[in-house]
């Protein structure tokens, strides 16, 4: 992988980290903060035990993407975050984890929000 690709590749990460705090939850990337790599996830959002795996590119290689999120998962829940060269950010899952998750992330929501109250009362 290219410099430009792994440049473009954590911008995409930035960008996921922004939407989904804006959005109500507590995430951040993980590359930087441990030092992993590997099957270690590109985001984790405080109570959201989802495996999330970014690509900010224009095309995938679906068949390999999935593998490499279903592998380094390690049998968790796994999520796909995917934007191409100007488009939206989508999200990719199995369809039984969709269902699962839809009331997943809004426990992830709530969880901020007793976070935030606890930290407004101390």
């Amino acid at each position: 992988m290219s410099g430009m690709q792994r440049r473009k590749g954590a911008v995409g990460e930035r960008e996921v980290v922004e939407e989904l705090n804006r959005m109500g939850m507590l995430c951040h990337r993980t590359a930087q903060r441990m030092g992993k790599a590997g099957d270690a996830a590109d985001v984790v959002c405080v109570g959201l035990d989802v495996h999330i795996e970014v690509k900010r590119r224009e095309n995938i290689a679906w068949k390999a993407t999935l593998e490499q999120a279903e592998r380094d998962a390690h049998g968790k829940p796994w999520v796909i975050v995917h934007r191409p060269n100007g488009g939206r950010w989508v999200v990719i899952q199995p369809l039984e984890q969709w269902v699962a998750d839809s009331v997943a992330a809004h426990s992830a929501v709530m969880e901020r929000r007793d976070i935030m109250d606890k930290a407004a009362d101390a």
